[in-house]
């Protein structure tokens, strides 16, 4: 949909295109592979390779587009999933599927065991634009004193949802083990996310 990101590309001049990316539909079977056959036609026109699904519960459209267009498709598992999800969105097994943490491969890997081929499996780490960090070091002063902490105190962020498999329990651990420490200070942001609201 449109959003951040449309805006960000449309500013850095790549083509894109917004579509629904409709699942397979007992009700109405036409539409995926309408839509499957609306982006073939657009990624000819752009010269597109290969096809990334960016987040695993829409991994079905991007099978179907894969099998349409004959092009290759990587899938990023980003949160938990589960082995009978996996089981049946997989059945059309990717290219590569990817994990963004060791954590997350050990986690969950035994959901997708009988689907996708441990060779297929890689660990590419999220990374942070270090130039987006930069230019907020002007701010780190009127930021600190806004939230109470001094010049010489660290301090320890987690920025997620409330829900399991963040290990939210853990970074509550760790600042219980430091509270007594007057120079560590830690900040928590987010909120639950729908279903997980026992656990928040």
């Amino acid at each position: 949909r449109e959003g951040d990101l449309t805006r960000w590309l449309a500013s850095n001049g790549f083509s894109y295109v917004t579509n629904p990316m409709p699942w397979p539909d007992r009700w109405r079977p036409w539409k995926t592979p309408w839509n499957a056959r609306k982006l073939t036609r657009w990624m000819d026109r752009n010269d597109i390779d290969a096809i990334q699904c960016n987040e695993h519960q829409v991994y079905p459209f991007a099978a179907g587009l894969s099998r349409s267009s004959g092009r290759p498709v990587v899938c990023h598992i980003r949160c938990r999933v589960r082995s009978g999800f996996a089981d049946w969105a997989f059945r059309r097994e990717p290219d590569a599927l990817i994990w963004c943490t060791h954590f997350m491969a050990r986690q969950w890997g035994s959901a997708v065991a009988r689907s996708v081929r441990r060779e297929r499996q890689h660990i590419i780490p999220l990374g942070v634009n270090l130039r987006d960090v930069d230019a907020l070091a002007d701010s780190r002063e009127t930021t600190r004193a806004a939230w109470g902490v001094g010049q010489d105190q660290t301090v320890v962020g987690m920025v997620c949802f409330i829900r399991p498999g963040k290990r939210v329990e853990d970074f509550l651990s760790l600042s219980e083990r430091f509270r007594h420490r007057q120079d560590v200070c830690f900040f928590l942001a987010g909120g639950p996310a729908a279903g997980d609201e026992g656990y928040f």
